[in-house]
This record gives structure tokens, sequence and C-alpha cells, in this order.
């Protein structure tokens, strides 16, 4: 069974440091890396199974949502009748089966969104492309339905 090591390493204040979380036993993961351009939408199938049989689930951009101007953004949502909600300010991760039920839905498909200007020359669109990359653990054991 493959496993995942996780670091986290948080320093507080007071200058305490936490770090090192539990290794995540996982049956199967997947790396998804896909160009997200400017005022482009993607809709990216994460995985297969429900949510309960998901362990973790990072995303992490090249680009993200702009600081300095509220215009350019970065979002994405796993309820695909609407427009995505979620600002991606900072690589996001989500662990456990209640953290991963992202907006109470299940997140089989992940609805990605740039609000950044499209460019009209080649060196406008390579500066407002955004690379995302999402690591998916989860299992992929499931019981066989019964047959007659």
């Amino acid at each position: 069974m493959p496993k995942i090591d996780l670091t986290l390493r948080i320093k507080t204040a007071d200058g305490e440091i936490k770090e090192n979380l539990p290794t995540q036993e996982v049956e199967a993961y997947g790396e998804i890396a896909f160009e997200l351009l400017g005022e482009e939408t993607k809709c990216i199938e994460v995985q297969p199974s429900n949510k309960d049989k998901l362990i973790f689930l990072l995303i992490k951009s090249s680009r993200y949502t702009d600081e300095q101007d509220n215009n350019n953004k970065i979002l994405y949502d796993a309820k695909l009748d609407r427009e995505p909600e979620i600002e991606l300010d900072k690589p996001h991760f989500y662990q456990g089966v209640g953290e991963i039920s992202i907006s109470q839905e299940e997140p089989k498909i992940l609805k990605f969104k740039s609000t950044y200007p499209a460019g009209t020359t080649d060196e406008e669109k390579e500066k407002n492309k955004a690379q995302i990359e999402i690591l998916v653990g989860r299992q992929a054991v499931v019981s066989c339905p019964s047959t007659p």
C-alpha cells in the first residue's frame, strides 16, 4: 500500500515549532496538472469515487488570487451549476472526510475559473496563465456488488 508522508511546519509567535503529521496510508493517489489561461473555465475530474474514500486533497498553483488587484482571481468549486466561489489565494490542503466536503459537495469534479485577463499578446497570455497541480490520495478498494 502506498504511503504519503505529510509534513506541516508551524512556528508560533513564541518560537514553538510543531511539525510532522502522521504518515497517511492510501490505496491509490493521483497527480493532475493543467494550465488555466486568463478568462478561462475548466472542469477537472479529480477522482472516481465518493468523498468518503478521499484521504487528502492538495491544490496548488503557479498563480494565485492577486492581493493587489481584486479583479484577478483563481477560483474553484465542487458545485458545477454555479460560478466558482472558493478563491485559490494560496495552496489549499484538505484532509479527512469532513474537510474534503467542499461546499457540501463531493469533489469528484472541480470547476476552475481564472478572472485574469486573457491577454492579446503571447507575453500577456503567458503572464496570466496558471499552472495548477492537484494531488489526491484515496481508498480504492470497494465492496463488490452481490450477484444473483
